[in-house]
């Protein structure tokens, strides 16, 4: 093997790779923007009940997974179909409670 093949391959490895990751960055941002509006829709759907976080929880989870193709299935199961979701909410929270403090005057450092 020549300098030019080890070359030409090593090419065709980085425009994989690279294919790879910008499918990646796509579809990350797409379930991140699902799981957020499934999230807003059990909010919507379940208002009226107290106590019902496991019940929403349990929605959007069914959600998204029933959203996935049935051969990515096996690659996503439902358990990191979960930790997505709980990311996600967790992310959601954080910047709710940022902007409740700063809205509040509770964003100040304490002395």
């Amino acid at each position: 093997m020549n300098f030019e093949n080890i070359l030409e391959a090593c090419k065709w490895i980085a425009l994989v790779a690279f294919g790879g990751l910008a499918l990646y960055f796509k579809y990350n941002t797409a379930l991140k923007d699902r799981v957020t509006g499934a999230i807003n829709e059990a909010e919507e759907a379940y208002k009226d009940q107290t106590q019902a976080g496991k019940t929403k929880f349990n929605f959007v989870v069914d959600t998204i997974y029933g959203w996935l193709p049935a051969i990515l299935r096996p690659i996503f199961t439902r358990s990191i179909v979960e930790q997505i979701v709980q990311a996600t909410f967790d992310q959601m929270q954080a910047y709710a409670v940022k902007q409740l403090d700063r809205l509040t005057g509770n964003d100040k450092p304490q002395e």
